[in-house]
């Protein structure tokens, strides 16, 4: 899926930096995306509350790899609607069909994964992506509002163990930026 509108032009330098973990996580993801070529890169995992800028890094990344790298940048509960739909009576894809953009992609951007129900179907789903881009050395990043038991609930322990194998999980632990935003435009 292409990224949508509000981060199509999401990058490093347009990402305000108020404190030090913004500038440390910032200059992490650059250091990614610059050796995304030259190195297995590592899965990342984006922690956080909402409105700390986890989903403008990962579509910085996506954006600046550009037509280079396939990438594919979907929201949790799409990735698991397309994959669902491909069951009913007369789907527009198969199961398979449905399956390959995400297993396959140079980069898969999973953004928001903490908002389904944690269903185990919903963690088989997870998993029959996950694995596969495991097995096959393929780079995942993964932004969550919640913690790492949030993304245990959410994805499974087997899934989450086999993305930390090569992973590193960034903190985004400040207020959020639109909510902060919202009080210095009613101060004005």
């Amino acid at each position: 899926m292409p990224i949508r509108p509000r981060f199509k032009n999401s990058s490093f330098k347009n990402y305000q930096v108020f404190n030090d973990g913004q500038k440390e996580n910032v200059k992490w993801m650059e250091k990614y995306t610059a050796g995304f070529h030259n190195t297995r890169s590592p899965n990342i995992i984006l922690l956080g509350t909402v409105g700390t800028g986890k989903t403008h890094l990962a579509a910085a990344v996506a954006n600046i790899l550009g037509d280079s790298v396939k990438t594919e940048f979907v929201k949790g509960i799409e990735l698991l609607s397309r994959i669902k739909a491909s069951w009913n009576n007369h789907p527009e894809e198969s199961e398979k069909e449905a399956l390959e953009d995400y297993r396959t992609c140079d980069l898969l951007v999973i953004d928001d994964v903490s908002v389904q129900f944690g269903s185990e179907t919903e963690k088989l789903l997870f998993y029959n992506v996950l694995d596969y881009r495991y097995e096959y050395l393929r780079p995942s990043i993964i932004t969550s509002n919640g913690n790492v038991n949030t993304l245990k609930f959410c994805l499974g322990e087997r899934v989450l163990d086999r993305i930390m194998e090569n992973g590193k999980i960034l903190l985004f632990d400040w207020p959020s930026f639109r909510k902060n935003r919202q009080v210095f435009l009613e101060e004005k």
